[in-house]
């Protein structure tokens, strides 16, 4: 059921700024990030999409995933050997996702990354 929820979520935030609003607003990017912490492979695989669909060019949900230590949670499934690569190639491609956002928006002193990249 909860691996069912997180792919639909995926589905319908993808691309579509008004759910992707609806559901940061119910607290749903939280809830998501630890299911991506999941022992199941295919709750934490669904989970991750949501996640990378909810804040994919998304400002605000950019802002959440930070303030919800989302970094953190990237730099410990790509430095963890027993996490399963198919979740390990999903978080690069979230990793991609937000550093092509970043180079498009660099002259945006708002983004919530700025900080930690020009460091």
């Amino acid at each position: 059921m909860r691996t069912t929820s997180a792919w639909i979520l995926g589905k319908a935030s993808q691309n579509n700024p008004i759910v992707q609003k609806q559901v940061l607003g119910l607290g749903g990017l939280k809830k998501l990030m630890k299911m991506v912490k999941s022992s199941f492979l295919e709750e934490a695989t669904k989970a991750l999409y949501a996640v990378s669909a909810l804040i994919r060019n998304n400002l605000d949900g950019q802002v959440l995933f930070y303030a919800e230590a989302g970094d953190l949670m990237l730099q410990d499934i790509q430095s963890n050997s027993s996490i399963d690569t198919t979740l390990c190639k999903k978080s690069v491609f979230l990793v991609a996702d937000l550093v092509e956002f970043q180079l498009e928006t660099r002259n945006n002193a708002e983004l919530p990354f700025s900080a930690i990249v020009s460091s």
